[in-house]
């Protein structure tokens, strides 16, 4: 079909996390094109697995579509240039040179990915023209996992981050009365990574909380609050939480904002975290199963330097007694040893996709002897 269908000069197409969301990295630079005069021309098509499900922010130049549909497959071949954190083509492989493919990715990677992961399924990589990075750790990874130059990457810190220092944001306000916080207890965000070696009957990746709700008040008591959020992979949440489940709350940016410490484990959310200067905090209960099934980029030990907890109550203990100066010591060295960009990254990576569409462009008509 590729033979017959030639891209439109001025069209873009989006897709975040396979269609399911509407949001991460993909939906600012979406939004920062609709008001950017340099692409006031262009149209842009959204594919989403329920196309009912989001509300977009325009609907003069925005269509939507349905994914894994032939109109899906008749605007990928017409889009101009894709933007994903994932991926587009759906396992299959029918990119043209005339296409520009951008890939945000979705968190900075601990844990083995692409070309250097353990498992089958993620070892089949694409060939993206760009991709953009959180700090200067990142680069270096993409580059094994992606088979990525370095000049195929620019480091433009991740555009989802920009929401959580806008001057008006009053994220933490607002999810706090969505879930009846009072001010002054202290909020805990626990949001894990998901295990890709624990699936239901169906293949879907389960969750379990590995927490426990008397331990939990039993060692905080009142004054302590817990929100649970997994990871966008999960499907089968049917373990369920006995704490605040936001899994499906739309931004996870507002709840960062909203919480006053993180425990996390192997998860990318420690990168975004630590721009806020707020406690974090690594349960790593099962460090050396993960590491033997999954794999790790780095000594987690020896790479992070938050609190690392193997049990719930030392997490708890950890908590009680947490401090706060010597967290934000943490994410400043954690900043600085990773070169993590905290402002601006939409507007640098639109910058960078309209410079790498206009030198694409001219090399793939140079190739057409145009």
């Amino acid at each position: 079909a590729g033979l017959f269908i030639r891209p439109t000069d001025k069209m873009i197409l989006f897709v975040c996390y396979g269609g399911r969301k509407y949001g991460d990295n993909v939906k600012p630079i979406y939004l920062h094109m609709l008001e950017d005069n340099r692409f006031r021309e262009w149209k842009f098509v959204w594919a989403f697995r329920n196309i009912n499900e989001f509300e977009l922010a325009d609907s003069k130049r925005t269509i939507k579509i349905q994914i894994d549909t032939p109109a899906y497959y008749y605007y990928v071949l017409k889009s101009k240039c894709w933007i994903t954190n994932v991926s587009v083509q759906r396992g299959l492989n029918f990119k043209r040179k005339d296409i520009l493919y951008v890939n945000t990715w979705h968190g900075v990677p601990l844990k083995l990915i692409g070309k250097c992961s353990k498992s089958a399924h993620l070892n089949n990589v694409e060939a993206f023209d760009l991709m953009f990075s959180e700090g200067m750790y990142d680069v270096q990874i993409y580059q094994k996992a992606f088979d990525i130059s370095e000049t195929q990457i620019r480091v433009t810190g991740y555009p989802r981050n920009d929401q959580m220092f806008s001057p008006n944001n009053e994220a933490r306000s607002r999810v706090r009365k969505k879930y009846k916080i009072e001010e002054g207890d202290t909020l805990l965000l626990y949001a894990p990574t998901y295990r890709d070696y624990r699936k239901n009957e169906s293949g879907g990746f389960t969750f379990e909380a590995k927490l426990s709700p008397s331990v939990f008040r039993e060692l905080l008591g009142e004054g302590y609050k817990m929100m649970v959020r997994t990871h966008g992979a999960i499907e089968d949440n049917s373990a369920g939480s006995d704490f605040i489940d936001v899994s499906d709350y739309p931004d996870v940016e507002d709840l960062m904002l909203a919480s006053d410490i993180l425990i996390s484990d192997y998860s990318g959310i420690i990168f975004d975290y630590s721009l806020l200067g707020k406690p974090i905090l690594c349960y790593t209960y099962d460090l050396a199963e993960y590491e033997r099934e999954r794999g790790l980029f780095v000594d987690l030990p020896a790479f992070l330097p938050f609190f690392m907890c193997e049990t719930e109550e030392a997490l708890y203990r950890k908590i009680k007694t947490i401090d706060k100066q010597e967290c934000l010591k943490q994410d400043v060295q954690f900043q600085e040893q990773c070169g993590l960009i905290r402002i601006n990254a939409t507007h640098n990576a639109v910058n960078a996709i309209y410079e790498e569409m206009n030198k694409h462009s001219d090399y793939v008509n140079m190739k057409r002897g145009k």
